[in-house]
């Protein structure tokens, strides 16, 4: 996981992560997307929660990103 030095994790983001670990490693998954939102310096909420769908392919995800239906950050990921 790589963070920005403006970037928080929820107090739960680790835990969630090995939760699913076992259906992360029998579906083969390499790359784990959390929901995200925007926050300004102050810690004030800018946007709601975005997530994404539970599990999509890359190639899906692409189309997505491309046609403008979802966005897409560094630190919203877990290689």
């Amino acid at each position: 996981m790589i963070l920005g030095d403006d970037d928080v994790l929820e107090n739960n983001c680790i835990a969630t992560f090995y939760e699913n670990l076992n259906e992360i490693e029998k579906l083969k998954i390499t790359t784990v997307r959390f929901a995200s939102k925007v926050i300004n310096s102050k810690g004030e909420f800018l946007s709601e929660n975005y997530f994404h769908p539970r599990i999509e392919s890359s190639s899906n995800f692409l189309m997505r990103k491309l046609k403008g239906g979802t966005r897409s950050s560094l630190s919203e990921y877990i290689f």
